[in-house]
């Protein structure tokens, strides 16, 4: 299976592209202010440069961007020569100007966040889309390259030995998403990208953590295999990813091999986790089954 990520976001801009062409709009609307003079107002291009941030890099950039664009709307209408009754008021215009440049911004931002969330098309089940699914994991995956954060993926077939549903197969798959709910921690995501596979995003869990968490799983799951009966079976690949030594398709693939490698077996839970870090780790961390 091949999916194709972009650490870049929908426009084809990575949020530092967007953020220096913001630096780079404020600077030109100022010089543009500056040349015009105080007579024509440039107050509308002031606001694309806190737009395009929140837009692209979230609220507080937003707000940085609109604090700059209200000191340089001060700077150009001060050396335009512009006359004012009292020293304060082109201030007092300045600190107004800036409320609506920062509203402005974290506005735009505020509509991105909305927009993905509608994106992500929660199922009747609650779960995210695969699409939505990927993209934090994308964004998971970006964090361990800046920062060293730990991430494990994990995918779970709940289908029957022959990789059909097996009996009473779709409630089946039901009891495993509530299993899955309920075993994992409130900041791990569970998503189904098709039929009776799941998929778990550990963020913030290396290898040592993600054994311990697969390892709980496995015999919450054992438990409702053997409730189940017939040809009920499941079966786990998981990749705890360390280092930036994979790029995110690496990760998708292996998890995805890692389950398919795994054994079938009638009241079976099987578990292949591997580690993705320097040559001496990676490799099997656990393989094996937790039978019924």
């Amino acid at each position: 299976m091949n999916i194709q990520l972009s650490r870049r976001d929908p426009r084809g801009r990575t949020p530092g592209t967007a953020l220096t062409a913001a630096l780079v709009l404020t600077a030109a609307v100022g010089a543009l202010d500056w040349v015009t003079g105080y007579e024509v107002s440039v107050l509308a291009l002031y606001l694309l440069a806190p737009a395009l941030a929140g837009w692209h890099a979230g609220r507080r950039w937003a707000i940085v961007l609109a604090v700059l664009g209200a000191v340089t709307w001060l700077g150009a209408d001060l050396l335009a020569g512009h006359p004012y009754s009292h020293l304060a008021i082109p201030y007092w215009n300045a600190v107004a100007r800036l409320a609506i440049f920062a509203a402005f911004g974290v506005l735009a931002g505020e509509l991105r966040t909305a927009r993905e969330r509608i994106a992500r098309g929660p199922d009747e089940e609650g779960l995210p889309a695969a699409g939505s699914f990927y993209r934090m994991l994308e964004q998971e995956y970006a964090r361990v390259l800046r920062y060293d954060r730990p991430v494990t993926l994990a995918y779970v077939d709940a289908g029957g030995v022959r990789g059909d549903p097996g009996p009473g197969g779709e409630a089946f798959a039901a009891a495993v998403l509530e299993a899955l709910r309920s075993s994992l921690r409130g900041t791990d995501v569970v998503a189904r990208p098709r039929g009776k596979e799941f998929a778990l995003l550990l963020a913030d869990t290396g290898p040592d953590a993600a054994a311990v968490a697969l390892g709980r799983l496995c015999g919450v799951l054992g438990k409702l295999a053997q409730r189940q009966g017939g040809g009920a079976s499941i079966v786990i690949g998981a990749v705890s990813c360390t280092s930036p030594a994979s790029d995110v398709n690496h990760l998708i693939q292996r998890a995805y091999q890692l389950m398919y490698q795994a054994d079938r077996a009638p009241g079976h839970v099987a578990l292949a986790h591997e580690a993705l870090a320097d040559p001496d780790l990676a490799g099997a961390v656990a393989a094996g089954g937790v039978p019924s």
